[in-house]
């Protein structure tokens, strides 16, 4: 059987060397902003515990929710924080121990009620069982 060599139709292109894609910087001044006058660990005071690691600002209702839904403007906002020892942060992320309900500032229940995210805060923060 004979073969036929292949043809291209157009000729082979020297392609740029590979790049990791670069991120957007993140706006040091929001943050900046977002983490100013935090304070210590809001939840290890309360508990008894003691705090491991860096102080951090923990969104209560989630950036990527708050995302989905639309509500760009307010993903900064400081209604919205609670500062958290790095260990009990990551704890609440995990869902390992939950950040109780009774620990949350006033100010995020009037952030969810003002966004119509009540369901949120009872989902996620439900009330401790006695």
């Amino acid at each position: 059987m004979k073969r036929t060599a292949l043809k291209r139709r157009a000729p082979l292109r020297a392609r740029k060397p590979w790049r990791p894609r670069r991120r957007k910087p993140v706006g040091v001044i929001e943050a900046d902003i977002w983490r100013e006058g935090l304070g210590g660990c809001a939840v290890c005071r309360q508990e008894g515990g003691k705090c491991e690691g860096r102080v951090q600002a923990h969104h209560i209702i989630r950036k990527s929710t708050l995302l989905a839904l639309g509500f760009h403007d307010f993903v900064m906002d400081k209604r919205n924080r609670l500062a958290v020892c790095e260990h009990r942060h990551e704890q609440h992320t995990c869902a390992h121990r939950l950040i109780p309900r009774r620990l949350l500032p006033a100010s995020v229940f009037e952030f969810a009620e003002e966004l119509g995210l009540g369901w949120y805060l009872d989902r996620h923060y439900p009330e401790e069982q006695v």
